[in-house]
């Protein structure tokens, strides 16, 4: 597996093997071409099967979901259904923590719906914990069969120390 920082050029492959709404991966490459975050792409045998947007001190930038100052804030983190459980969100999110040190960050946050035990297991597992900043309601948004599927959840912000 490799990790990349995402380039125009990926956007036919994305759009093929990582569909997402209308858009959003023009939206998620613009934070990186503005400087305002990274947009990673985990590549196996040169098809993408994970992606990750790491919005650099989130609080107040448009789509940033962070809740603590001076924290780089994990956006978007998706993994692929064929591809779960092979360590790939787990490289994701140590590129994007190496990506915070690299730009003098000391902590790094994301959101977790609260009724997702997997992935709040793993950030537990990686030293992540609940930063006790109560609820955060939001929309989790998925294609499923070529739609545009919108669930409400419920979700906590949790950090890591990172230096």
């Amino acid at each position: 597996m490799e990790i990349t920082e995402c380039k125009k050029e990926d956007f036919p492959l994305l759009n093929k093997y990582l569909p997402a709404v209308k858009d959003r991966h023009i939206w998620r490459y613009g934070i990186q071409d503005t400087n305002r975050g990274v947009y990673l792409v985990a590549w196996e045998k040169e098809k993408p099967v994970g992606l990750l947007v790491l919005i650099y001190d989130g609080v107040g930038v448009e789509g940033s979901t962070n809740l603590i100052i001076g924290c780089a804030d994990i956006k978007y983190l998706y993994v692929h259904d064929d591809s779960r459980r092979q360590g790939i969100a787990e490289a994701l999110i140590n590129e994007a923590i190496d990506h915070s040190l690299k730009r003098g960050y000391k902590m790094i946050g994301l959101l977790v719906d609260k009724k997702n035990i997997i992935a709040k297991n793993l950030y537990q597992k990686l030293g992540f914990k609940n930063s006790d900043h109560g609820d955060y309601p939001g929309t989790n948004i998925e294609i499923v069969d070529g739609k545009e599927v919108r669930t409400k959840v419920i979700a906590e912000y949790w950090h890591k120390d990172i230096a």
